[in-house]
């Protein structure tokens, strides 16, 4: 911690839980958050609202009153839910394509 407030860099830690679906990854950040009483600020990432100026904003100044936990869901479905949103796009934009 010392080294990142010497050089002004906020400190964070960042945790990757992966297991199967249903398998209480979100419970337990949920648990964790409850134990250290701190605000918990969930992001479903595959949703068809979020978009980087909107994931930009929420990151910069939705989470205003730290030390917060930050749960992004979803993280694995990210790449899919984007290559489904460009072929909409595609598709609307040139009505030609398949």
């Amino acid at each position: 911690e010392l080294w990142y407030t010497e050089r002004g860099i906020p400190y964070r830690r960042g945790y990757l839980l992966h297991g199967v679906p249903g398998g209480g990854k979100s419970s337990l950040v949920m648990a964790v958050a409850s134990e250290l009483r701190l605000p918990i600020y969930m992001l479903q990432l595959s949703s068809e609202q979020m978009n980087d100026d909107k994931l930009n904003t929420l990151l910069q100044h939705g989470m205003h009153d730290p030390p917060t936990m930050l749960l992004l869901e979803d993280v694995d479905l990210l790449h899919s839910a984007v290559l489904i949103r460009l072929v909409t796009y595609a598709k609307d934009v040139f009505p030609c394509l398949p």
